[in-house]
């Protein structure tokens, strides 16, 4: 399974509290988008529903969307996101959801992720197959 590697600059993060009780749970939802460079070029979207246990922690799920190319292929799919933000880094697991592709990405599977320490600009990587 090839590996590729790149960067994503993710911008306008909006975040909207839907749940905010006396407790130590809190309840959002985020949507951003930027660029991803590598092996990926091209726009993303990202979505995220986050679930706070503590002011600083919390695991998310949610989907990001690419359209642009990979290693030279055009076309777009969806990446399906969970992870954990924690005081210091924020770790994202990916699985390229099925039947997503598009274009010359009809028909791309496989994984990836991120590790993000600071900012909104962090390196990833992907293992796929077409």
């Amino acid at each position: 399974m090839p590996k590729i590697t790149g960067t994503y600059a993710m911008a306008d993060w909006q975040e909207d509290v839907w749940r905010d009780e006396p407790s130590p749970l809190k309840l959002t939802r985020v949507a951003a988008h930027g660029k991803m460079s590598g092996g990926l070029t091209g726009s993303a979207k990202t979505f995220y529903l986050i679930a706070y246990v503590t002011a600083e922690k919390g695991p998310y799920t949610g989907y990001t969307q690419f359209t642009g190319t990979l290693d030279g292929k055009s076309g777009s799919f969806t990446l399906a996101d969970t992870g954990i933000f924690e005081p210091a880094s924020a770790t994202t697991r990916w699985e390229i959801v099925e039947n997503s592709g598009t274009d010359e990405l009809a028909g791309i599977s496989g994984s990836g992720g991120f590790k993000a320490s600071e900012g909104m600009t962090f390196d990833f990587e992907l293992d796929y197959a077409l």
